[in-house]
Parts: structure tokens; sequence; C-alpha cells
């Protein structure tokens, strides 16, 4: 039995060492908090080292013991803006995800690139609102246009 409880320790430590997580927020907390919320396609996802040299391997990863970074370079619809408190707005942006992710450049390519997303971003440097959830399905439009007419902008 103590063999079995000090194995199920381990699994649970080493389980937990691997993973990285953020407190939930809702599409509404997200919607309020953003300064821009765009439609863009991801035309290429990169990864650079903390030097700021990009890695090529796919298999390049990112997370707390790392220091890499992944970014999205977003080309942004014609009409793809449905909030924004900045005018004029880039026609492209580089937005970096959260470094302490556990992730790799293969899949967030898999993932990411080609697709047409609604991104949730703040400042004048057009940054995530939130490590997670700072990027929608388009199909998600709807809601977060009801949301933008329903929900005050967060005040500074």
């Amino acid at each position: 039995m103590k063999t079995l409880l000090f194995i199920s320790l381990l699994v649970f430590a080493f389980g937990r060492a691997e993973a990285t997580l953020v407190e939930w927020k809702g599409l509404t907390e997200l919607v309020a908090e953003s300064d821009h919320i765009i439609i863009a396609t991801v035309s290429k996802v990169d990864m650079i080292d903390p030097s700021g040299k990009e890695l090529t391997d796919p298999k390049a990863r990112t997370g707390p013991d790392f220091g890499n970074t992944l970014r999205l370079h977003l080309r942004v619809k014609q009409d793809g803006v449905l909030k924004t408190n900045k005018r004029p707005h880039p026609e492209t942006l580089i937005i970096s995800l959260w470094q302490l992710w556990h992730d790799n450049l293969g899949k967030c390519k898999s993932q990411y690139e080609g697709k047409e997303m609604i991104f949730l971003l703040k400042g004048d440097n057009y940054t995530r609102v939130y490590p997670d959830g700072f990027d929608q399905p388009v199909s998600a439009r709807g809601e977060i246009e009801q949301l933008i007419r329903e929900t005050p902008s967060r005040r500074k």
C-alpha cells in the first residue's frame, strides 16, 4: 500500500510539473478587458529563442525551462475590426504567445497557420488580453459583437 501511495505521489508531482494553468476567464470578461478585437488570418507561426534567433525545428519547445517564444503573424481582414480604441489599425500584427505554455513549434503551426480567427488584444502594442482565450473561433463573432454592445469597456 505504501508503495502504491508513493508511486501515486510521484506521478502526481511529475504530471503537475508539465502542466501550466491560468485562472479561467469567461468571454464576457475578456471582451470587457480588450482594447481591440479583430478578425485576422494567421499567415505564419514562428518561434524565437531568448536572443531573438528564429528556431525552425518543429520539435522546438516553449515552457518555463526554455525561454522560447511562439509568435502568430496576423493579417487583419479588411472589415475585421470589431472593436478598437486606436485608429488607424495596423494591417499586420505579430502576437507573442505566453512563454510558460508547454508547446512546440510543429503543433502550433498545424493548429494556427492559415486559420481565420478572432483575436482579443489590449494596449498600444496589441498584446493578447490574457494568456488563454484571447483567440476565438470566427463562429463566436455574433456572441462577441453582442458582448461588445452590452459590456462596458474597462477604464484606466
